[in-house]
């Protein structure tokens, strides 16, 4: 399988690794790469592939997701927050069954408008 490469968002990994009071090296250290690659990712100069995006995610404790996404306004409704959090606490294969349930029910939906319309 080829290893997609993904866009982190740089600012957001910057902030996430100091707050978490790390340096580049130990961030590097961490998840195995060089610590020009975290520089780079950093600057936005280099994309990380989806393995490392993974690792960095790990290693500072958040979702691939929010590494990767930029900051958005919070949904006031609890509904879409209890969605959001049971996501980020499933497994991968979890994920993925949510993801495939909510395809099927957009797929129903948009038969049921076709139908009407």
């Amino acid at each position: 399988m080829l290893d997609r490469t993904l866009r982190v968002d740089p600012d957001k990994l910057r902030r996430l690794r100091k707050s978490r009071k790390l340096t580049g090296l130990q961030l590097a250290d961490m998840v195995g790469v060089h610590n020009n690659t975290i520089s780079k990712v950093e600057n936005g100069t280099q994309n990380a592939g989806r393995k490392l995006a993974q690792r960095l995610a790990d290693a500072l404790g958040v979702s691939i997701q929010e590494l990767m996404s930029s900051e958005v306004e919070p949904s006031s409704d609890p509904r879409e927050k209890f969605l959001r959090d049971t996501f980020h606490m499933l497994d991968d294969v979890g994920r993925a069954d949510l993801l495939a349930l909510a395809s099927r029910l957009l797929d129903k939906q948009h038969h049921a408008e076709d139908k009407s319309g």
